[in-house]
């Protein structure tokens, strides 16, 4: 596992919201995405998918957002840089709750 994926995964069992590591996504047409991870709960429809270069998406992000995925690239975090809740809670809110489930309460207004 990754850097990025231990410490998303992390803050994910934090704040009680669903983490896939690593995700895989077949498209029409047999091309594969190996992405990151996926966070179903937030985004889009289908989710937020996390990349570490744009290039991982090889082209296809208007096909993701036509499936109802969104994207994100973040870096791969060096070892000892601590990936801190509440930049990833204001990221997670920048992202936009995207469940049918309650909006969780550390989620944070659009306007704060």
């Amino acid at each position: 596992m990754t850097q990025l994926q231990t410490r998303l995964r992390d803050v994910c069992r934090q704040l009680g919201i669903r983490i896939i590591v690593p995700f895989k996504l077949e498209l029409i047409g047999g091309h594969t995405i190996l992405a990151q991870a996926l966070l179903p709960q937030l985004g889009s429809a289908q989710g937020m998918i996390i990349v570490t270069s744009i290039s991982d998406l090889s082209g296809k992000e208007n096909e993701l957002v036509e499936m109802g995925f969104g994207y994100s690239v973040l870096d791969e975090p060096s070892s000892d840089i601590d990936y801190r809740v509440d930049g990833c809670i204001r990221m997670f809110s920048d992202w936009g709750w995207a469940s049918d489930e309650a909006k969780p309460d550390w989620l944070l207004d659009q306007e704060e």
